[in-house]
């Protein structure tokens, strides 16, 4: 219920909000975090999709440099999976 309740009911629209006000290190940071709760939950998907997005916002750029905003697609498929899992966890 914390996990979902921390990061799947509103994560896309607060990481599409970081996004928009130029906030890419703190965006990177929720990617980042999404990542390892998703992974120490056991829910692999979500953790990988996570992961994708956070390598795509870093590898634009050598790693002293600010990451780079996510591409559409790799949001558009972790907001989904985040989506379907949380109706999941709304049964329980």
């Amino acid at each position: 219920v914390k996990f979902r309740d921390t990061y799947l009911s509103s994560f896309a629209t607060t990481l599409d909000q970081t996004i928009a006000e130029g906030k890419l290190t703190d965006a990177l940071r929720m990617v980042h975090s999404l990542k390892g709760s998703a992974r120490s939950l056991g829910i692999m998907q979500l953790g990988d999709l996570a992961a994708q997005v956070e390598a795509g916002m870093r590898t634009a750029t050598p790693l002293a440099e600010p990451p780079v905003p996510p591409d559409s697609e790799g949001l558009a498929a972790l907001y989904g999976e985040c989506v379907a899992i949380n109706r999941v966890l709304e049964t329980l």
